[in-house]
């Protein structure tokens, strides 16, 4: 399910998720077969948009680069997200939902897209501290993962 999960409202996804684990094939040790195996991404991590994005966004502005930053983060690529986004994820509340359907072995993590910036010296360091160190990079990373099974 991928890009899938944010344009879901919550009851959507919670009949989405009892169909997932309905259809997903259990393990058979007997025969040696694995299980089926979800996997989700999904984009943006709420609490990038909620708490990261202001930040950044101050920091642009500060930059010079305000004009390509909207107040509304929904609106920095597609303004189509604005009115189609309705269930954004954090890292726990997916995990969360995965659990809730009844799947196991659930693993999540956030990620981001490299970005490939020649910044200064200083730059560079608050990007790694921001997107490769807790607690921050929970509020950073731009991109949430998941997998689930039966």
């Amino acid at each position: 399910m991928f890009d899938v999960v944010e344009h879901l409202f919550p009851w959507e996804l919670d009949q989405s998720m009892a169909e997932v684990k309905r259809v997903l094939r259990r393990p058979d040790p007997a025969s040696g077969k694995p299980g089926g195996v979800f996997i989700v991404h999904t984009a943006p991590n709420v609490w990038y948009d909620r708490y990261a994005y202001p930040v950044v966004r101050l920091v642009r502005r500060l930059m010079g680069q305000g004009a390509r930053y909207p107040k509304n983060p929904r609106l920095l690529n597609v303004a189509a997200n604005a009115d189609v986004h309705v269930n954004e994820q954090s890292q726990w509340s997916l995990g969360r939902t995965l659990r809730r359907a009844g799947l196991r072995h659930v693993k999540v993590w956030l990620d981001s897209p490299p970005q490939n910036r020649k910044e200064n010296v200083l730059f560079a360091a608050a990007r790694f501290a921001l997107f490769e160190l807790p607690p921050f990079r929970y509020f950073f990373e731009r991109e949430v993962f998941a997998v689930g099974e039966k």
